[in-house]
């Protein structure tokens, strides 16, 4: 096997750890989003999709902060993701993602009592997820 001469750059794989990062680290949001997996039952019929209901009448700083901090590290590593696409579709890679994800959680969340679906923390996870893609 022939080896290359010293001054040709030898070809490295790319790393596959920010795809298994961000898996993970999708999972885990899946996980805090959905805890505690029971009691689950349809929502009453004529309850509205929290996308349409009002702003919450009271919303919390920490509750924000918290969302867009927990969103965060997820955009960042979806937009680690393919280093040779252009910046701006990893960025969008991350904002969709992020987004998407938000919306799946909050949906899902409509089916479990213990937890309020609400359209300022998809709002939030957005803006976390964006942020991370912009690091």
């Amino acid at each position: 096997m022939p080896v290359p001469p010293p001054d040709v750059p030898a070809r490295r794989q790319p790393t596959r750890l920010p795809q298994y990062l961000a898996i993970l680290y999708g999972l885990m949001i899946v996980y805090a989003s959905l805890e505690p997996f029971s009691g689950w039952m349809a929502p009453l019929p004529g309850t509205p999709l929290f996308l349409f209901e009002p702003w919450p009448q009271y919303v919390t700083r920490f509750d924000i902060v918290v969302n867009v901090l927990a969103y965060a590290p997820f955009g960042f590593l979806l937009a680690q993701l393919g280093t040779r696409r252009r910046p701006a579709a990893r960025l969008a890679t991350a904002i969709g993602a992020g987004a998407l994800l938000s919306l799946a959680m909050e949906s899902t969340q409509m089916f479990l009592p213990t937890r309020d679906a609400s359209n300022v923390d998809l709002l939030s996870n957005s803006v976390g997820a964006t942020l991370g893609g912009l690091y």
